[in-house]
């Protein structure tokens, strides 16, 4: 691309101190032309510059993007996929082949946390290896118990979301080991879980609302966000069959009625989305008293 500029100063004058690392590549020359005695009088002739611009061939790339995968330990490729997937997004079929193509030499060294991080990786793909995730999936669902219990609460999570998204119906293995953990839970992560069990209509989902609602009433120094939060996500799980209110009571109830003993600590829109929760339930003595506090606040 050639610029021709028009003007009393050359253009290395003009750009001074604000010229980019583009502008410090360019090639300055004067364009070769013959003048005639009157141009070179006249004191309004313009001289004339031209340049070329020479962008750089790849610009803005990551680093891992020219990184070759065939020589990474399964570790290292694994830290190499899930920045591609998080961080940059990258849905490139030739730098996921690469991948894929690397992994199955690696299979045979997978165990339960590795395939974890696989189905997170591929659950965002649009292109994937089948047959190393159906592994994957295969090796999460025969682990053994203590396998799956030395695992902390957040692999368990990023494992039911990456599964509602491969594998729906294998979500149950992991969201009976998360009920073990729900006490470790935080409120934003039991709604997004059980959220995505739901629309699997996984039958785990009551074992894991029951015991996060106990496990909130248990901890007594529960925001009233979380408490909100909880009540709301069980009390849609109702009207699938998802959640059973029998035998009584149950962890919800719990919840409801905990709720309104630290009625002082809601606002009255928190509050009124309880009373929506408990009446989605149906007619229970929790609706009534929450509906009688609900009365109270100003």
């Amino acid at each position: 691309m050639e610029v021709t500029f028009h003007g009393a100063l050359s253009p290395l004058r003009r750009v001074g101190a604000s010229c980019t690392r583009a502008a410090e590549q360019c090639s300055f020359r004067p364009a070769v032309r013959s003048y005639s005695k009157a141009e070179i009088c006249n004191k309004a002739t313009a001289r004339l510059w031209r340049f070329s611009i020479r962008p750089p061939m790849e610009v803005g790339m990551p680093p891992l993007a020219s990184a070759d995968p065939k020589m990474m330990s399964l570790q290292h490729l694994l830290k190499h996929g899930r920045e591609a997937t998080q961080r940059w997004r990258i849905q490139h079929p030739a730098f996921w082949r690469a991948f894929f193509e690397r992994l199955g030499e690696l299979k045979d060294q997978v165990n339960v946390r590795e395939a974890i991080q696989v189905l997170e990786i591929s659950a965002t793909l649009r292109l994937v290896d089948l047959e190393l995730v159906n592994a994957s999936v295969e090796t999460l669902l025969t682990a053994e118990d203590e396998d799956l219990l030395d695992l902390p609460q957040r692999d368990l999570a990023e494992a039911a979301e990456a599964l509602a998204v491969i594998r729906p119906e294998a979500m149950n293995v992991v969201l009976r080991v998360l009920a073990t953990r729900a006490h470790r839970l935080r409120a934003a992560q039991f709604s997004k879980v059980v959220s995505l069990a739901s629309q699997a209509k996984s039958s785990e989902s009551h074992h894991l609302a029951d015991a996060f609602c106990r496990a909130l009433v248990e901890r007594q120094d529960a925001s009233s966000q979380d408490l909100t939060l909880a009540a709301e996500t069980t009390a849609q799980l109702v009207p699938k069959a998802l959640y059973r209110l029998e035998p009584s009571p149950c962890g919800l109830e719990l919840l409801f009625q905990h709720a309104a003993r630290r009625v002082q600590s809601f606002t009255r829109l928190k509050l009124e989305r309880l009373v929506a929760a408990a009446e989605m339930c149906g007619k229970t003595q929790a609706l009534q008293r929450l509906q009688q506090r609900l009365e109270e606040v100003p």
